[in-house]
């Protein structure tokens, strides 16, 4: 489910829900509808190590071909048709270990 400050929301479904490039499992909730400039954030896989596509703000490294970035409905347009972008996912939560486990 997609998160913004802390309540859910809803893209196009044209957008991210029937992107080619979604990643499998990223579901995206349906609870609200998103203005052209509403920002999401988003984790995205390139076929080129250290390529991060133009116009996007890019928020970290998680690998020389995965990044997370803050991208607009426009955005996630464009990276749909980038040939370098080989997927892209929505946040997922983590669940973490109890506090009294030994890692």
């Amino acid at each position: 489910m997609l998160y913004i400050a802390g309540r859910p929301v809803r893209i196009k479904k044209n957008t991210l829900h029937g992107c080619h490039k979604k990643e499998h499992g990223s579901e995206i909730a349906q609870s609200q509808q998103p203005e052209n400039n509403d920002i999401f954030g988003v984790t995205v896989k390139v076929a080129e190590p250290g390529y991060v596509p133009p116009g996007l703000k890019l928020r970290g490294h998680i690998s020389d071909d995965l990044f997370t970035a803050n991208v607009t409905s426009q955005d996630i347009e464009n990276l749909e048709t980038d040939s370098r972008v080989l997927s892209i996912s929505a946040p997922r939560k983590l669940h973490g270990a109890n506090n009294d486990s030994v890692a």
